[in-house]
């Protein structure tokens, strides 16, 4: 699973009939799933809460919490019409997510990496990118899974989830990314060469009047792509034999 799954299951979880749960994790709400939460939790669930609870039932209600939105993808595998089978080994509070993760940082170094885990005492939620987090919650930004600002909350830290596999979709960190040229023509028959050294032997050789791939100097030397017969080719070029 990773964290663009991550994030689209929260996308999706934003448009489910979820209501807020105290000790619930994406599970359809039930006359005896409200019963055993109440009893579990009664500070929770007053019975004007339970009223409410009980009314969501015939629309197909959701029952969730925060903590339990991240339970919710892991546990169903990140198919969020699945109903989630509870799995210890990765049950952890709010703040449990980030003393069990492995890369984490202060709120104020948070990186723009979507699916990170934000947290603070005794909430916490998901970061989507673009200074946006989906949370569960119930209060000023409404009852279930909202969407809001990250500065909407004094969050104190983020984190990655150590069960979920982070892409990075930076072409710095190793995808492939457009190579920037200018055409140049050869004004003279010279030769090419794998180093910046001239007096290393040379690779090949360009001629008066082709036209190359210009990709920039360096010093008394240019780089350029040129063709062969069977490819392309990288190499450098006196640039004086160029007209850019």
């Amino acid at each position: 699973m990773t964290n663009k799954g991550f994030v689209e299951f929260c996308k999706a979880a934003k448009d489910k009939p979820v209501m807020y749960m105290w000790g619930t994790y994406g599970k359809p709400i039930t006359v005896d799933l409200i019963d055993s939460k109440a009893k579990q939790y009664p500070t929770h669930y007053p019975q004007s809460y339970q009223d409410e609870l009980n009314a969501a039932i015939s629309g197909g209600g959701i029952g969730c919490d925060c903590t339990g939105l991240i339970k919710w993808f892991l546990w169903t595998g990140g198919d969020i019409e699945k109903t989630p089978k509870y799995n210890g080994d990765t049950d952890h509070s709010a703040s449990g997510w980030y003393r069990n993760a492995k890369v984490r940082g202060k709120i104020d170094t948070i990186p723009e990496t979507a699916g990170l885990i934000v947290s603070m005492s005794g909430h916490c939620g998901v970061y989507i990118g673009n200074g946006r987090v989906i949370e569960c919650t119930k209060g000023v930004f409404g009852n279930g899974v909202v969407e809001t600002k990250l500065t909407d909350r004094k969050w104190e830290k983020w984190c990655e989830c150590k069960y979920i596999d982070y892409i990075s979709e930076n072409p710095a960190d190793g995808q492939e990314t457009a190579c920037t040229f200018k055409s140049a023509r050869v004004v003279k028959d010279c030769p090419t060469y794998s180093k910046l050294n001239k007096k290393q032997f040379p690779v090949g050789a360009v001629y008066e009047g082709e036209t190359v791939k210009y990709l920039g100097d360096y010093g008394e030397m240019a780089a350029i792509i040129y063709d062969t017969t069977a490819t392309e080719k990288i190499a450098f070029v006196d640039k004086s034999n160029l007209k850019i």
